[in-house]
């Protein structure tokens, strides 16, 4: 694993502290639940956030608010962050608790999905949203944060490249899930988001909830899985194909990664992050699988959070070196069965796009 210095954290508060002067604020406040996207505050202490937390950034120093049920955890997890961590009485209503640490500050930036009814006890408190300028701040990953990723990518790809589907015909999808669950468990990984979609299942959706299918010889199967690791997601799609459906089907499937991978060939920082539309109906069309093309669910960012921006194919950036991201669109066949590959790839130093663990 890539070596974190003792100060790396402290340099994204003082980041963040630098946007005062530049946005003319006297603090930030950022909110965050669990398992919630944007994970603004996962990005800035260095681990997941197991509660709902707001982190008060001032010009001289930092707080952090959690209920206090929760103390114990967060001394341990966040013991590398400059902060001042507060247990608070409620859960659902915390601005009170945070209020007396506000007195004398005119105008406050604030970002996350905090509750409406936790803003309006601000009301007295000129208001202003950096959430976007946050944003563009994290979704530019450094070194250090493309190696923590490849650690979760490499594990989660070696994971499925392995799974012995054929030793679980008969199996119901639930079941299956069950038994990667408990090896997940084993290994102490919490799973991010774990789907399998077999069998006509997949003429609906390939990232479907386990269900009560069983699996068949002759199955086509999507797997849409991912890991969180030392705060970093994976997030990958596979299709495999049982016994008759490898003839049926893979000739599609690798056309489908062929038309991926010559996307990516063709990004780099500034392109449009709304021509990746454009460019994957080109390789499409390329592979001669342009009328099986699916314009929806195309990619998105990923890091801390599972679904960052940018929001590939319908977003106004432009892509950035450091930028992580993943292709996944779907080509949905004659039969209309759905086939979908997802693969993480990145803009590196020099602004070419490479894949993040081939």
């Amino acid at each position: 694993m890539s070596h974190i210095p003792n100060n790396y954290y402290k340099k994204r508060i003082e980041k963040l502290r630098k946007l005062l002067t530049e946005k003319e604020c006297d603090a930030l406040l950022i909110f965050n639940a669990e398992n919630e996207d944007p994970s603004l505050l996962s990005w800035a202490l260095g681990s997941r956030i197991f509660d709902s937390t707001y982190l008060l950034v001032k010009k001289t120093e930092s707080f952090l608010f959690i209920p206090q049920w929760r103390l114990a955890d967060a001394y341990k997890s966040f013991s590398k962050v400059p902060v001042k961590i507060i247990g608070t009485g409620e859960k659902t209503t915390m601005i009170p608790f945070i209020l007396p640490y506000l007195k004398n500050i005119k105008s406050l930036g604030f970002a996350g999905n905090a509750p409406y009814k936790e803003m309006l006890l601000l009301k007295n408190i000129h208001l202003k949203n950096v959430e976007n300028t946050i944003r563009n701040i994290y979704q530019v990953k450094d070194a250090i944060e493309l190696e923590l990723m490849k650690k979760s990518v490499r594990f989660t790809k070696q994971f499925m490249r392995k799974f012995p589907w054929k030793k679980y015909i008969g199996k119901k999808e639930i079941e299956i899930s069950k038994m990667v669950e408990d090896a997940m468990w084993k290994q102490r990984l919490p799973i991010s988001h774990l789907c399998i979609t077999a069998g006509p299942r997949t003429k609906k959706t390939t990232s479907g909830f386990p269900s009560e299918y069983r699996l068949k010889k002759n199955d086509p199967i999507c797997l849409d899985f991912g890991v969180i690791m030392n705060t970093y997601y994976s997030d990958i799609t596979f299709c495999y194909f049982l016994g008759s459906s490898k003839k049926k089907y893979e000739k599609y499937y690798r056309s489908l990664k062929a038309a991926i991978f010559a996307t990516a060939d063709r990004l780099q920082a500034g392109t449009p992050v709304r021509a990746i539309l454009r460019i994957l109906k080109e390789e499409y069309a390329n592979q001669d699988i342009e009328k099986f093309f699916v314009p929806t669910d195309l990619g998105h960012g990923i890091g801390t959070g599972l679904h960052e921006y940018p929001e590939i194919g319908y977003d106004d950036r432009t892509l950035e070196k450091g930028n992580v991201f993943t292709l996944e669109p779907e080509a949905k066949l004659p039969d209309g069965t759905l086939l979908r590959y997802e693969d993480i790839f990145y803009i590196d130093k020099t602004g070419k796009c490479k894949v993040l663990i081939p």
